[in-house]
């Protein structure tokens, strides 16, 4: 009875490396392709499908649990990268000063289909605008976001495996389907294109609940633009080829009686190429309805 017990969790550590060496494998692929991509010059509009920050999407509502979840990002630049150069993109107008400015926000829904499968939806209105580009006259695009759609599976859960070093690692099969903005506006907000996006996410906590790390990857099939795009740890490139290095940070904060989370984020575009130099900030809360909580 032990020998068996022994020998099936030996064999289950055996897949999870195997699960996590060729998701390593696949994540040095990305790194390779983003270098390459930031040779490409010429930006057009930047990758902006909704898409819940730090892996969020690795862990799943409860089943038969459905969660109404709202998101809120602005960002404003005064600065972009463009061929290897810093250049100031700041406007003057009536003692202010405008650079790049986004604004959006979108809902987010999720429901738990099992204790291992869940489904999402999310949909936005996003604005962009500037005044430099057209020597001060203002100009701006809105509409909906891209609005992104998928189901997830939950291969492991870091809270129920035998191992203490597995952590929670989770399959999403999306799909994309395009906005009603200007795709062809400088520093539009997103790429408005159908898109089919495979993707891999991870948690694992050490210790203390807010410690730990996580890991988010995707490939995107680009089916209106075909530029197929490789995205590492969340946001990345239509034609552009952005390339960006930025620092994020955030917290959340879950009630313990109805399990309401907040959560609040920040991040910092610190060097690139093909990207405006942006700082933004975001909110969020997600509301559960159902399902069956322990206390």
């Amino acid at each position: 009875m032990k020998t068996t017990k022994a020998l099936r969790m030996r064999r289950r550590s055996e897949k999870t490396i195997m699960l996590l060496s060729g998701f390593l494998w696949r994540f040095s692929r990305v790194a390779v392709a983003l270098g390459v991509a930031a040779l490409v010059q010429g930006a057009l509009a930047s990758e902006n499908v909704p898409r819940r920050p730090f892996a969020y999407w690795a862990e799943l509502p409860e089943k038969g649990e459905f969660v109404v979840g709202a998101v809120y990002q602005e960002s404003e630049a005064y600065h972009i990268w463009a061929a290897g150069r810093y250049h100031n993109v700041s406007w003057p107008s009536g003692g202010e000063s405008y650079g790049n400015d986004v604004t959006q926000g979108y809902i987010a829904l999720q429901y738990g289909i099992t204790e291992r499968w869940a489904f999402d939806l999310n949909v936005g209105y996003a604005s962009s605008g500037w005044r430099f580009y057209d020597n001060g006259s203002m100009k701006s695009t809105s509409g909906l976001t891209d609005t992104s759609f998928g189901v997830r599976y939950q291969i492991y859960n870091e809270t129920n495996v035998a191992s203490p070093w597995v952590p929670t690692l989770t399959f999403r099969a999306g799909a994309v389907l395009p906005g009603t903005y200007n795709q062809d506006f400088t520093f539009a907000p997103g790429l408005r294109s159908a898109a089919i996006e495979p993707a891999f996410l991870l948690r694992k906590h050490f210790g203390w609940p807010g410690l730990g790390f996580y890991g988010d990857g995707l490939f995107r099939w680009n089916r209106t633009t075909h530029n197929d795009q490789y995205i590492i740890a969340s946001i990345y490139p239509r034609d552009p080829r952005e390339n960006y290095d930025a620092l994020e940070c955030g917290f959340s904060y879950t009630t313990a009686t109805h399990h309401w989370r907040y959560g609040f984020h920040l991040s910092s575009v610190l060097d690139g190429n093909n990207t405006d130099a942006k700082f933004g900030v975001g909110g969020s809360i997600d509301i559960p309805f159902g399902g069956h909580h322990k206390q």
